[in-house]
């Protein structure tokens, strides 16, 4: 901690190997969610969201429908969805295209049950 390293390079620096499916329960992101949670305390700084440094290190479409079935499992199912709403926030306020978020939100493959997803009312407000 005294070294001041960001907790998104240590996320690269102990994460890199993790397999994404497997991230949530992993020890060293549990210790990794320690670390930035002291980190933003000791240096004063708005705790930032997780999300942008997992979607970095996998890609938005692997962390979101990773954390669509973690969010299914009793154990990881509180931070899973809080790091999906993250994701879907800063996905919604980066001006990213329509079609990468209807891709991200795996729209694609859903074929009409796309039109009942809770987050179909979301993606097509975005398009507004």
């Amino acid at each position: 901690m005294n070294d001041g390293k960001t907790p998104g390079y240590v996320f690269k620096m102990f994460l890199i190997d993790a397999k994404v499916d497997d991230l949530l329960t992993n020890p060293q992101f549990i210790a990794w969610t320690k670390y930035a949670n002291e980190f933003y305390e000791k240096n004063h700084a708005k705790k930032a969201s997780m999300a942008p440094a997992i979607a970095a290190l996998y890609g938005d479409d692997a962390v979101f429908g990773m954390l669509d079935a973690v969010k299914k499992v009793q154990s990881t199912e509180k931070i899973a969805s809080k790091l999906q709403a993250e994701q879907i926030q800063r996905l919604l306020s980066s001006n990213q295209s329509p079609s990468h978020v209807f891709k991200v939100f795996n729209f694609d493959n859903t074929g009409y049950e796309v039109l009942s997803s809770p987050l179909f009312k979301t993606w097509f407000n975005y398009l507004k």
